[in-house]
């Protein structure tokens, strides 16, 4: 089942949810946060069957799938550069907070202008959809209406959905081909991935132990140099670049951030959400760095 929602109704929805739906940290409760098939655990085509998908116009959708009897929504943001017949980047946000797909939308649906991936904000308030196989059917399920192209499948979460991002890392990196986890520690112990993982991370002060803690755990699984080298962007931006690494491993940390995301600018979400930083923008750097890592053919 899809519903469509007009660009200028999403926008008003999120301006109107930013200060209604915080957790207690400066973040709204699910920012950064069919019967699908699932998807072959190894990639090796990027089509997917796209010239059968029918004419999707940018806007956004509402769509529902189930997976072993547990029913899921989920919302997709189409961009202006999608055509149905192009394989399009996938990006997932992984909903923190209470799991909500709909605060995520309006959490980070202002921030999406320019984006040209599909954004797919899933419903996780049911501790039954937090799991891998759950994800792995979403992704198929998305695939079964747009065009996917199944090597650039990326992650991110941050806050309370730091931890199921960690676990997609591990157990999913085969048809997930980037991370981008923050503002949250993401458990690394005891995970075993299916391969080297590319990771980009990102705090400010409030939670900069704990993701400094998983960069480095994660960084020594990728066979990095126990130190990264640091650089000094300006505005109390510090760049942590591991060298080294049998993938890529990156952590930005900014000085006098909050529980918050970097963008260039927040004036549509306020700084209860955003933060303003002429160095970063969530979309712009995080989206070049999976631009920069699609999925190894297996």
């Amino acid at each position: 089942m899809r519903t469509a929602r007009s660009r200028a109704a999403l926008v008003t929805l999120a301006l109107m949810a930013v200060s209604a739906c915080g957790d207690g940290n400066g973040v709204p409760e699910s920012g950064p946060a069919t019967t699908g098939a699932s998807i072959p655990a190894t990639v090796d085509d990027t089509s997917g069957g796209c010239d059968d998908r029918s004419a999707i116009g940018p806007d956004s959708y509402e769509h529902r799938h189930a997976h072993t009897g547990v029913e899921q929504a989920y919302f997709v943001v189409v961009p202006e550069t999608y055509e149905p017949g192009t394989p399009a980047d996938l990006y997932i946000v992984v909903p923190g907070g209470s799991g909500s797909a709909e605060g995520a939308l309006m959490g980070w649906g202002p921030n999406l202008v320019g984006v040209q991936a599909l954004v797919v904000f899933p419903e996780l308030g049911n501790p039954a959809s937090r799991t891998v196989p759950m994800m792995r059917a979403l992704i198929g399920d998305v695939a079964d209406t747009y065009c996917v192209d199944r090597s650039r499948v990326y992650a991110t979460g941050s806050s309370a959905s730091a931890g199921l991002t960690s676990r997609l890392m591990a157990d999913a990196s085969d048809v997930i081909a980037a991370f981008a986890p923050g503002i949250g520690r993401f458990p690394t112990v005891g995970l075993e991935p299916i391969r080297p993982v590319p990771l980009i991370a990102w705090s400010g002060d409030v939670d900069r132990a704990q993701v400094e803690l998983s960069v480095a755990e994660w960084a020594a699984e990728n066979g990095c140099t126990a130190e990264p080298t640091v650089s000094d962007l300006g505005s109390g931006v510090a760049h942590h670049h591991y060298e080294g690494c049998a993938a890529s491993t990156e952590y930005y940390y900014f000085a006098g951030m909050g529980h918050q995301v970097p963008n260039h600018d927040c004036s549509a979400t306020g700084p209860q959400y955003c933060a303003e930083y002429e160095e970063f923008d969530f979309w712009q750097d995080v989206g070049s760095f999976f631009d920069a890592h699609p999925l190894p053919v297996m």
